[in-house]
């Protein structure tokens, strides 16, 4: 599993909690259903494509991955000790392998639960998401290893709106996953 895959973890949680904190209109856009397309997930600039049947909002793989997530959530915290939301370039760097490595575990438990028919349009969700989370953190690590902590700010500031997007999206599809 790639370095980018685990590290996307802090990214994701970073960008979640602030802009949860600085928007207004979360509700709105959550409301909106998600697209069946993976492809489209990662690369949709509006929360929905198309109008589909809502997925399964419960069952055997949501409240699996959701459990998963609220302990990703746990252990992400006790990694960034108190860090605050918006890391440093450096403290980026400094969390970055235990993160990653969380990131790899928790991955690795998805990856390894059965999905049902019905559940299936949330995994694929789910998966565009991490995809999405994965490629981005790939570019916050370039800025980070710039040295430039102003690039590396203005990296994580840009795919604030992006992340509120595709977190719409997971929680119309039933998925809370604030850490990854």
């Amino acid at each position: 599993m790639s370095a980018v895959r685990r590290s996307s973890l802090l990214v994701g949680v970073l960008l979640v909690i602030t802009t949860a904190a600085c928007s207004d209109d979360d509700d709105e856009v959550a409301a909106t259903p998600s697209t069946t397309s993976s492809a489209s997930a990662v690369t949709s600039a509006s929360p929905a494509a198309s109008p589909t049947a809502s997925p399964t909002r419960s069952g055997p793989w949501l409240t699996e991955v959701n459990r998963l997530c609220e302990d990703l959530v746990d252990r992400t915290i006790e990694v960034r000790g108190g860090d605050g939301f918006v890391p440093t370039r450096e403290s980026y760097l400094d969390q970055k392998p235990e993160i990653d490595d969380l990131i790899e575990e928790f991955d690795a438990k998805v990856d390894d639960i059965s999905v049902s028919e019905d559940e299936q349009e949330a995994a694929d969700t789910f998966k565009a998401y991490r995809e999405f989370s994965d490629a981005d953190d790939a570019h916050l690590k370039e800025a980070a290893d710039t040295g430039d902590e102003a690039a590396f700010q203005k990296q994580f500031d840009a795919a604030a709106e992006p992340f509120r997007i595709q977190r719409a999206k997971l929680t119309a599809a039933g998925i809370d996953c604030d850490a990854r």
